[in-house]
């Protein structure tokens, strides 16, 4: 944790405008980061039919919505041959034969996250899964590998429907759950156990802000790995929501299997839809997670990954504002003195900003997390924003802010939530598109409690 600095006469009533100084060197690393070349490559991969990439001359533009929940067969060999095939996420020229099993609308959006996650659709093909939400995603990967028996080292500072399965479900079928501190590589090194089968990472962490090295979490997976056989070795799974593919690309890192995604923030962008992904490299990864997809029946419908490829669209430019509008708000907020502390890995302050330089490109993301003096002045400031929507969920392009303690982390109990470093004095702001100047000057009024 980290303190604000002290006595800085007038800084409270720092304006938007005059922080805009950080943004030319937040643009910087969005062109070092190729942030562009990123928004040109998703265009290219609209999947529409079996054989064909768009933009083609004749068809549309959009993601074409297909509805069909079954596919014409040409025989009865055509069939045979489509239900004695392991699905991957990308469909071949055969075609598709159920729904459940696949779909041209969920394909497209599955070949454009592929794309974001920076895996090379013609040397690789589709590597990502698409599901009905966030939480499913997360729940099939633990479900598809993890049974009575094995073992699972995770971060403690997750997300608190994934704590939950955490905490209860997966217990409750037999499997080992150790919770470690996710930024102690030390104790993720010493909670291995010979069953262990999965590192699961949050980074950053909701709504700690704390980030987990992925390089070292990586490099440890494949030095336990060495000595094990192929069956025994384990898996690293990263929820990289907070993050998204435009600020990190885990599958980027050796020893990293699959990166998971709530679509309904980000990607989706618009406070309409829920969806979720995982992504992986390899078909033992991919036929395990499809599997099992197959069978739970939570894959995501055409109408709901038709929203989240429309949002896709925008993705990069909206990116690029919550980054720089997250900046602002968290320098901001560390120089108000009503605020006591501020978690934003874009600032010197926080203890991960070095890991976040390296690990992060294009900036910091648009999550800003800081403490007020207790629950009573955080409930206030929640309750005192007129144009920040006081609400759940984040990456819209509308601004929300919430109390975690009391709302998304609400069901884990309170020792266990300090120790995952989330006070009853913690608020969780996701910072929009709007003016940045807007958004400063009611934050401003709302801390003049």
């Amino acid at each position: 944790m980290w303190r604000r600095s002290v006595g800085r006469a007038g800084s409270r009533h720092r304006c938007g405008s005059q922080l805009r100084a950080s943004l030319p060197v937040a643009r910087a690393m969005a062109s070092k980061g190729g942030d562009a070349e990123l928004a040109t490559l998703m265009q290219q991969h609209w999947r529409v039919q079996p054989s064909s990439d768009v933009p083609t001359p004749g068809w549309g533009l959009a993601v074409p919505i297909i509805t069909s929940s079954t596919f014409m067969l040409s025989d009865a060999a055509h069939g045979a041959r489509l239900h004695a095939k392991e699905r991957s996420p990308e469909t071949d020229e055969d075609g598709y034969v159920y729904g459940r099993w696949g779909n041209p609308t969920t394909h497209a959006l599955g070949r454009i996250i592929t794309t974001a996650e920076g895996i090379d659709l013609e040397k690789e093909g589709s590597c990502t899964y698409v599901f009905s939400s966030g939480m499913a995603a997360i729940s099939t990967t633990f479900l598809a590998f993890l049974k009575g028996g094995t073992h699972i080292i995770a971060q403690r500072c997750v997300y608190g429907g994934t704590h939950e399965v955490l905490s209860g479900i997966l217990p409750g079928m037999g499997v080992e759950v150790t919770f470690v501190d996710g930024s102690d590589m030390a104790a993720w090194k010493a909670a291995v156990r010979p069953n262990t089968r999965m590192f699961y990472a949050e980074t950053p962490a909701n709504p700690s802000m704390r980030l987990t090295d992925l390089e070292a979490l990586g490099a440890l997976s494949l030095e336990v790995g060495s000595s094990r056989p192929a069956a025994e070795r384990l898996v690293v799974a990263v929820d990289g929501t907070f993050g998204t593919p435009y600020h990190q690309r885990p599958l980027s890192i050796p020893g990293v299997d699959m990166s998971i995604h709530s679509c309904t923030k980000y990607m989706g962008g618009h406070s309409d839809v829920l969806a979720g992904s995982v992504s992986a490299r390899g078909d033992r990864l991919l036929r395990r997670i499809g599997h099992l997809q197959k069978l739970l029946g939570n894959s995501l419908g055409p109408w709901e990954s038709y929203l989240v490829a429309r949002g896709m669209k925008s993705f990069v430019p909206r990116m690029r504002t919550h980054n720089e509008n997250a900046q602002i708000v968290a320098e901001f907020l560390e120089a108000h003195p009503a605020v006591q502390l501020v978690h934003y890995p874009g600032l010197p302050s926080h203890p991960d900003h070095e890991l976040a330089k390296r690990q992060m490109k294009n900036g910091f993301g648009g999550m800003v997390s800081f403490e007020m003096q207790n629950y009573e002045a955080a409930a206030k400031v929640c309750e005192r924003v007129k144009r920040i929507h006081l609400a759940v969920s984040l990456g819209a392009t509308e601004s929300l802010i919430q109390h975690p303690a009391s709302m998304t982390h609400a069901m884990i109990p309170e020792e266990e939530r300090r120790a995952a470093g989330i006070p009853g004095s913690l608020i969780r702001l996701s910072v929009g598109i709007e003016n940045a100047d807007d958004l400063v000057a009611d934050l401003d009024q709302a801390l003049n409690l």
